[in-house]
């Protein structure tokens, strides 16, 4: 986990803690996405035997890590996609909107990015000079990230049945996102979306119902997580989110592929989109190869205590979607000291004593 898992769960759990203020009932779910190719290959990488085992591994990091920061997810619950639960839920999801009418088998041929896992459009890519290779390759425009041209029968969404629907959603008054990145993104996207991959492919994931050649794709598995939580199929305790917080590197998945696949299900798309920012270091992305990626680690949570980097993240945090700094000796050490310290508890202290 690294800062930015932490900041997007502080985001939800304050939301969670003011709605509690008001005696309104509250639903917090949270958790790991655990299917996929790219967990697969992490897998092996790691020297697991056992994806599930990998995964709990994993998984009980982030459950660590919110239990630390006080993340209370007690009413909705801590998901791993790859329960039991889940399964069924994406399951009984696939089945709905294959009874729509909507989805239908055949070739499909696109670029495809590992890290992302998905096809992207020939918009989000440009040439890049592979030093080892000698020769020019496409990359995705964003994150450098290599892409592939992929052949192979998939089960389609036929998205462009659904496009005027997602928009008349997107410019609606009460859902805040970045509007304009979102409608740029729905103009973009194909009008047949894959929803699935070969087994042969891509293993780890949900069996698509009734065709045991295809894995249920990824980012459809993952987003009916919050069906999952909120009692889908059974019985839905809770619904339409009031609010989804979500990082701007994957508004594409929760403010147009989600809404989509709501609105073919006959349910209602979230309340809100609550759309933050990335978290940089000195000016640069955080990444593994720059050495600069800030992790929560026990000692950050002893030099700001669970509170101070609590409220820190949310006081400089890039939550109107632009990104922010995290320069650790400087801003957030000073935000702690001079707004929670020398304000705040010197205010409590002089107001409590006699």
């Amino acid at each position: 986990p690294h800062i930015g898992h932490l900041f997007s769960s502080c985001l939800a759990d304050s939301l969670a803690r003011y709605h509690r203020l008001f005696n309104r009932p509250t639903l917090l779910t949270t958790g790991c996405d655990e299917h996929g190719q790219k967990v697969e290959q992490a897998s092996i990488q790691a020297g697991f035997q056992n994806v599930q085992q990998f995964c709990s591994t994993n998984s009980n990091k982030f459950r660590l890590l919110f239990d630390s920061a006080g993340i209370d997810y007690s009413t909705g619950g801590f998901l791993r996609t790859s329960e039991l639960r889940h399964v069924d839920c994406v399951s009984s999801v696939w089945n709905r909107l294959s009874s729509s009418g909507l989805l239908s088998k055949a070739s499909y041929e696109g670029w495809y990015s590992t890290s992302d896992e998905c096809f992207v459009s020939a918009d989000d890519l440009v040439r890049s000079e592979d030093p080892v290779a000698g020769k020019e390759k496409f990359v995705m425009r964003e994150t450098g990230q290599p892409v592939e041209l992929c052949s192979e029968v998939n089960w389609l969404l036929r998205m462009n049945d659904l496009k005027s629907e997602v928009r008349k959603y997107l410019t609606s008054d009460e859902l805040l996102c970045r509007i304009e990145s979102a409608l740029r993104q729905l103009n973009s996207t194909p009008d047949t979306l894959s929803v699935s991959r070969p087994t042969s492919r891509c293993s780890w994931g949900v069996p698509v119902p009734g065709d045991p050649s295809q894995t249920v794709y990824v980012w459809l598995d993952a987003l009916c997580n919050y069906l999952t939580c909120a009692g889908y199929p059974n019985h839905l305790r809770a619904w339409p989110p009031t609010d989804q917080i979500v990082g701007k590197d994957i508004l594409r998945f929760h403010a147009i592929i989600w809404p989509a696949i709501l609105i073919a299900m006959g349910l209602q798309p979230p309340n809100r989109i609550i759309c933050h920012g990335h978290w940089l270091c000195d000016g640069r992305k955080m990444s593994k190869s720059l050495g600069n990626v800030v992790r929560p680690d026990e000692d950050l949570f002893n030099r700001l205590s669970r509170d101070g980097l609590r409220y820190a993240l949310l006081r400089s945090g890039p939550v109107t979607g632009e990104d922010a700094d995290f320069q650790l000796a400087r801003s957030i050490h000073t935000t702690v000291n001079d707004e929670l310290v020398n304000c705040m508890a010197n205010l409590a202290s002089r107001a409590s004593s006699p």
